[in-house]
């Protein structure tokens, strides 16, 4: 695929999650849908900072989507899915990331991922069970032209999930959990 942000990668990354792990060397990737994982993907490092460069791994969503419905990046259910060294851009409604239906046996590592402009919110996990859920060394902004500020994180349902080291600026609520437990620290 190409990495300047010209074509959508949408439907490759959507056709071949399956076949195992995805690795996006350093540059801009264009998404136009959502992205439906079934295994891990991986790139050549996060910004902490969002201005969008071929330096680093960025996916910039082209998504309009008004809700957190569904995110640029989608996955759950009995896979385990790692996320590591990206930087996603949204560009409305949508999540960064959306855990749905995660639970206990399926551990998810989320290391090094920048979430920006985000307006719904930044992680947004669903799940049950211990552990489902590891994030680490992260970067959540919201968007600084949108008037009412979003979520950083938010997990909801009986899952017992670990966070630490996260930065979260702009939001209206930094780390929102329902019917559940989460341990964090350095946040």
């Amino acid at each position: 695929v190409k990495n300047d942000g010209s074509a959508d990668i949408s439907e490759i990354v959507n056709t071949h999650t399956a076949k195992g792990t995805l690795y996006f060397p350093a540059g801009i990737y264009k998404v136009a849908k959502p992205l439906w994982l079934k295994q891990p993907i991986c790139g050549d490092g996060y910004a902490r900072v969002p201005a969008v460069n071929a330096t680093r791994t960025w996916f910039v969503s082209e998504i309009a989507n008004t809700n957190a419905s569904v995110g640029v990046v989608n996955f759950g259910g009995n896979v385990q899915v790692n996320v590591a060294r990206i930087a996603i851009k949204c560009k409305s409604g949508e999540c960064g990331i959306r855990i749905g239906d995660c639970r206990q046996g399926t551990p998810t590592f989320i290391s090094q991922v920048g979430i920006f402009d985000m307006r719904g919110y930044g992680l947004y996990v669903v799940g049950s069970g211990s552990r489902p859920v590891f994030a680490q060394d992260m970067t959540i902004f919201g968007s600084r032209d949108y008037p009412v500020p979003g979520v950083g994180i938010r997990i909801q349902g009986p899952a017992d999930c670990r966070l630490s080291n996260i930065e979260i600026m702009g939001a209206r609520i930094g780390l929102e959990t329902f019917n559940g437990y989460t341990y964090a620290d350095n946040l």
